[in-house]
């Protein structure tokens, strides 16, 4: 029976203890080789592990936050840049709240018809 235990068909088990090598999740990157991962604040910024030539996308959306730590393919970190989300918001188009700037109609007409009679 222990020998059943021991060749266990779960992946990354040998007996009672895992393997955490085998056990990590890989974290896909897209075709710019460019990750994105969730973080919770600054601090994790600074002390996440970016492998060389490779760029990190890390979002803390708590804070409204993101930053992209990359570095060189020598494994040398670039600056860490950093941005700040904001929400766009629609530009609408101006009330109107003053129409002493503005002529009605009529007040258009009686002008067009007051220069009228003057060029005669």
């Amino acid at each position: 029976m222990a020998d059943n235990y021991m060749n266990s068909t779960y992946p990354g088990v040998a007996g009672s203890y895992a393997n955490p090598w085998s056990m990590q999740q890989k974290i896909p990157q897209n075709a710019y080789g460019l990750t994105c991962v969730l973080i919770q604040d600054e601090n994790e910024v600074r002390s996440y592990p970016v492998a060389a030539g490779t760029s990190v996308f890390l979002m803390c959306l708590p804070q409204g936050k993101f930053w992209i730590k990359s570095t060189n393919t020598s494994g040398i970190p670039e600056p860490v840049r950093a941005f700040s989300f904001s929400e766009i918001i629609p530009e609408t188009t101006p009330k109107v709240s003053d129409n002493s700037n503005y002529v009605t109609k009529k007040e258009f007409d009686e002008l067009k018809k007051l220069i009228e009679d003057l060029v005669k």
